[in-house]
């Protein structure tokens, strides 16, 4: 990712690069619960780092956990990071991540800073039929399903697709898990670090300009931390879709509440407002919401219609990165329900936050594990 043609513009509007050093925050975020509760973990070292990471991961059941890319970054940055999974790992024991890369070289997208790879998202079948069949890894699975004639031509079909894009990135994965994080090596090159750091603060300060809503609402963790809280917040919708429909309404009701009530429970969105764009109430739920994986609605003008009317709404309270489809609102909700700098913007995600106690994916009090 090249920041020379931003860093040199950045430079000219006005704005200093920050050291990226300065906001490494070793130890991670106690008062937010971003960091683990006992463990004391090394501020020197980024093998052991990685060693501490993985045997606090296994101890808990999740043994084929690997964590990757530490070695290429600051041991203050890379202890800040595993500070913060750890604290998430503790909150959403129910939540499995087989894999986080935190210095990856490869990006899902041009720009991309980090991603995440949902099971049920990007491999139904497999996840499916691994949890149905009771296996782990690839080849079992396949050996398990070559023995099973009564399987749907559809399935079978849907499974060698999903098996073919897979190759190599599968070995060595659990199948059963929820899915993996991958962060991208900028985070890792201070002056790549620093220079994004200030883009984002100019992308801020532009919306605030014109009137638009900000890319980023305001936080209390370091951009990397962020980027974290947001990618894990992706691999805990994945795991809440397993729970079913019931459970993954709870949840979208319980966000839809924060974000599209006022403080006193009136409705942010007039019913002229919906009769202008031609929608309904029921258009305006965040389960309807266009998203990555679904097709909530088969009308692209009624698609364009919840966009602008209730991700305005959205944008207003989460960034307007939140309104780009139902999957990206879950995450930054997810961040910010961590994070938010406004007490008020905690307060209403609040119960979105309780929601994933409430259906069994996080707990309230955490459990210390033992290094």
């Amino acid at each position: 990712m090249d920041w020379s043609k931003e860093r040199r513009l950045l430079k000219a509007a006005g704005y200093e690069i920050p050291e990226a050093a300065s906001s490494y925050r070793p130890g991670g975020y106690p008062r937010l619960g971003l960091s683990p509760l006992t463990a004391t973990l090394s501020r020197r070292s980024v093998r052991l780092l990685g060693e501490q990471l993985e045997r606090s991961e296994h101890d808990r059941g999740n043994t084929m956990f690997q964590a990757q890319g530490l070695s290429k970054m600051d041991v203050r940055l890379a202890n800040e990071l595993v500070s913060v999974f750890m604290g998430l790992s503790e909150r959403y024991p129910s939540v499995w991540v087989d894999r986080i890369n935190f210095s990856s070289s490869s990006q899902a997208g041009a720009g991309a800073l980090a991603y995440a790879e949902v099971s049920t998202t990007n491999w139904p079948a497999v996840y499916s039929l691994s949890v149905a069949m009771g296996t782990v890894s690839l080849g079992e699975l396949l050996e398990a399903v070559s023995e099973h004639e009564d399987l749907s031509p559809a399935l079978l079909r849907k499974l060698r697709s999903e098996t073919r894009h897979m190759g190599q990135h599968m070995v060595g994965r659990d199948l059963q898990s929820h899915g993996l994080i991958s962060l991208h090596e900028c985070f890792s090159h201070p002056r790549c670090y620093g220079t994004l750091q200030a883009y984002w603060q100019w992308r801020n300060d532009t919306a605030r300009a014109t009137g638009r809503p900000v890319r980023l609402v305001e936080n209390q963790v370091s951009a990397a931390s962020f980027v974290l809280l947001h990618e894990f917040g992706h691999v805990v919708e994945g795991a809440l879709v397993t729970l079913g429909d019931e459970a993954y309404e709870k949840v979208l009701g319980a966000l839809e509440d924060g974000v599209l009530r006022h403080g006193d429970g009136r409705l942010k969105l007039s019913d002229y407002r919906l009769r202008q764009e031609g929608l309904t109430r029921r258009d305006t739920h965040l389960v309807n919401y266009p998203s990555y994986t679904d097709k909530a609605f088969s009308d692209a003008a009624t698609r364009r219609s919840v966009r602008r009317v209730v991700g305005g709404a959205v944008a207003d309270e989460l960034g307007s990165y939140a309104k780009v489809s139902r999957d990206e609102m879950f995450a930054e909700a997810f961040a910010l329900a961590h994070s938010a700098k406004s007490p008020e913007l905690q307060a209403r995600l609040a119960p979105f936050k309780q929601s994933l106690v409430d259906v069994g994916l996080g707990v309230s009090r955490r459990r210390a594990r033992r290094l």
